[in-house]
């Protein structure tokens, strides 16, 4: 009554998936609790590896768990009147993320389309956010951000045939720039937490778009390391004819 606009959310889980958020939903729905939006964290997605490993952080289980939740809402609550889904935290600490884990917790969380979504951030005990070591020193993750926010022009449509391996393009044809982001994210967990996942061969292809003439390629690569990395150690990047940015 004092604020007739004000929106319903929850239920601000820490961690769940479709089968752990329906107990909430059936409860809305017994009770006539109208739901404007459904919200929960995407911190870590218990994954156990063959050694009984515990959890990590999984970008694209975190797409699977948040569209299984979507279709559940769609088939059996859509009288909630569900208009959005918001991810309150998403991401693990420093040791689980690091630059390609970041861009696909970005790529994954807008397949899923997700309305909007925060970013973990932990000050205490040594856990400072895997994007920066202090208020004005940033890690190599930070740039990995930097350099997702300096998208251009518009979003190009990506796909892969690897879960861990994904792309976040876009393109400016007033400038004849593309830009193509790598990313990969970590598997490990348990004894194997500092594992160094082993190389990959990975190739790009680039569909529908006219070529004429030279086109220059410039490479920047971060990670796997997660320590700082300051501007001026980035050397000349991105220089203005920058083509294709990956790492």
């Amino acid at each position: 009554a004092a604020y007739p606009e004000a929106k319903i959310a929850g239920p601000s889980y820490s961690v769940c998936d479709a089968v752990t958020i329906e107990d909430f939903l059936a409860h809305c729905k017994a009770k006539g609790q109208k739901l404007d939006v459904l919200s929960w964290h995407e911190i870590s997605q218990y994954y156990k590896d063959d050694q009984g490993g515990d959890i990590v952080v999984c970008p694209d289980i975190a797409h699977k768990n948040i569209m299984d939740t979507r279709r559940l809402v769609e088939t059996k609550y859509p009288g909630l009147g569900i208009e959005e889904i918001h991810i309150d935290e998403w991401g693990g600490p420093l040791r689980d993320m690091g630059p390609g884990g970041n861009i696909a917790m970005l790529y994954y969380l807008d397949l899923a389309g997700v309305d909007r979504a925060a970013k973990t951030y932990w000050t205490g005990a040594g856990l400072r956010s895997d994007l920066l070591v202090d208020r004005e020193t940033p890690r190599h993750s930070y740039w990995a951000w930097k350099v997702y926010a300096d998208g251009i022009g518009k979003r190009l449509v990506t796909e892969t045939n690897d879960r861990g391996v994904v792309a976040i393009a876009s393109r400016d044809d007033s400038t004849g720039i593309v830009r193509a982001v790598l990313g990969r994210s970590r598997r490990h967990s348990g004894k194997e937490r500092d594992k160094r996942l082993p190389s990959v061969r990975t190739r790009i292809n680039f569909e529908g778009l006219s070529l004429s003439g030279k086109a220059e390629v410039t490479i920047l690569r971060l990670g796997p390391e997660v320590g700082p990395l300051l501007e001026k150690d980035l050397g000349s990047w991105p220089a203005a004819n920058t083509e294709l940015i990956l790492w």
